[in-house]
């Protein structure tokens, strides 16, 4: 997968669905976790080694010591949609979120809930950007003003990200076969839109303004 970054002052939430296993994220110093239970009724672990994560409030999810590890049960099974704990990361670390759960019956209506998880960055800290979509394979940054041109294989995945925000990007894909042919014909939203008879107001080709995944 190639990453290309554009110059997002704040990630979106990552969202965790229930029996998917266990996701683990890399936090920082000085940002802040919130953990929200999307559908309620779904109870989970968050493990973070000791010393990285501090509850906000007094009545928030109370740390059990495991190993050099502090384990902090989320939520239960009565819990309600909506509901939501915070965390202050003090120190750089990673963190391990699992939403055990079983298989649903034909018979039954327990199906897995999910949690969203809101990092905000650190006042003074680098960009927090979204998880990447695969394994990384090239890692491009655009700056303003510039381009770019990278090569990609047949069943790659691009994951656009506009760091900073409020940043357009033209993108022109090329077939490398035809381009060494001397053919050099680009495809993009514009160009697509024309030929359905539809208008294409904004400037750029692919409005950049989140990630996006697309399939070659």
């Amino acid at each position: 997968m190639t990453l290309l970054f554009a110059p997002q002052h704040k990630a979106a939430p990552v969202r965790v669905a229930g029996g998917s296993g266990p996701r683990r994220f890399t936090v920082r110093a000085g940002e802040g976790l919130e953990v929200i239970t999307v559908d309620g009724g779904q109870a989970g672990v968050l493990a973070a080694p000791e010393g990285v994560l501090r509850a906000v409030l007094p009545q928030q999810p109370v740390p059990q010591a495991a190993e050099g590890e502090s384990l902090y049960a989320l939520f239960t099974a009565d819990e309600q949609a909506g509901t939501g704990c915070r965390f202050d990361v003090l120190a750089d670390g990673e963190i391990v979120l699992d939403l055990p759960a079983e298989d649903m019956m034909p018979d039954q209506s327990n199906a897995p809930g999910a949690y969203d998880l809101h990092f905000t960055p650190a006042p003074e800290g680098p960009e927090r950007l979204p998880e990447p979509l695969a394994p990384i394979v090239q890692d491009v940054r655009v700056p303003a003003a510039t381009a770019v041109c990278y090569r990609v294989r047949k069943g790659d995945y691009i994951q656009i990200i506009d760091v900073q925000g409020r940043q357009c990007s033209d993108f022109l894909a090329f077939d490398a076969q035809a381009l060494a042919q001397g053919q050099e014909y680009g495809w993009t939203p514009r160009p697509r839109a024309r030929c359905r008879g539809m208008p294409c107001l904004c400037p750029a080709c692919t409005g950049v303004f989140s990630t996006v995944a697309c399939s070659l």
